[in-house]
């Protein structure tokens, strides 16, 4: 697998890039401007071979910037970062992710488990900040009590030598201690309006941070090490970001999930 942490970082801090690029040009355009008038006030502190060496300098800085910009401006196209798996993509987006949540004005979760996400402390706070300051939050995630379950522990045992039983036990603890957590870190009240439980086989995971997405199609038996991608919505990206956003509003309001109360889940 081919881990482009270059672009990824660039992607994710492109315009901090840019901003200390053009405040380094204007530093060294002062510089330069400073320079030549010593040399007009003392002739003999600046040669003018050095003055065109100045300029030589900040004119390769320049075409320096705008190539950097062009980089930028072409990662930062829709598609995209492509990862062997999203819980590897998830290692890799940290802490870059828990800064999207807190800004987000809209943050949606289509997923199984939820049990890596609500085993990151840093997540849970950055989610627990955005409900407080007033951002819209969605989550949907595998129902405990769902029959889909043991589905999806036959499938998992089909690729490995555990017991389907015990997958399925494993995965009905995931989800309730999922469910606790958020309960206990989200405000009060938030859990009933943020939060359904699903019935409905996930195909899919489905993460939106304000205009950022993480895309995982669930492949046949795995959950986390499924391959994944992260994009920002763009012009060209729209359409497939208004489909997934459609998808997952129309789940949110189907029969197919149910709310969840304020009182806890019992573990299994």
């Amino acid at each position: 697998m081919k881990r482009s942490r270059g672009p990824l970082w660039l992607r994710l801090h492109g315009r901090k890039v840019l901003w200390l690029a053009d405040g380094f040009l204007i530093s060294a355009a002062a510089g330069i401007a400073v320079a030549f008038l010593l040399g007009q006030i003392h002739p003999l502190s600046i040669h003018a071979s050095g003055g065109l060496v100045l300029a030589i300098s900040y004119l390769g800085l320049l075409v320096m910037r705008l190539l950097v910009g062009l980089l930028i401006k072409q990662i930062n196209e829709p598609v995209s970062l492509t990862w062997g798996s999203h819980s590897e993509l998830l290692a890799d987006l940290s802490p870059s992710t828990f800064k999207m949540i807190e800004e987000a004005d809209v943050v949606q979760i289509l997923a199984g488990t939820l049990i890596e996400f609500v085993r990151q402390e840093a997540a849970l706070k950055a989610l627990a900040h955005a409900a407080s300051r007033g951002a819209r939050i969605q989550v949907i995630m595998l129902d405990p009590a769902a029959e889909i379950l043991q589905v999806i522990a036959a499938e998992r045992s089909s690729r490995s030598d555990v017991p389907t039983e015990e997958i399925f036990k494993r995965i009905q603890s995931e989800c309730t201690y999922s469910v606790n957590r958020l309960r206990e870190v989200l405000p009060p009240g938030a859990v009933g309006r943020s939060l359904r439980l699903s019935s409905a086989m996930p195909h899919q995971a489905f993460t939106r941070y304000g205009d950022r997405y993480l895309l995982t199609p669930y492949t046949f038996g795995r959950g986390g090490s499924s391959p994944a991608m992260f994009f920002r919505q763009s012009g060209t990206s729209k359409p497939l970001c208004d489909g997934l956003q459609r998808g997952f509003e129309e789940l949110w309001e189907s029969s197919m999930v149910r709310k969840v109360g304020e009182e806890a889940l019992s573990e299994s």
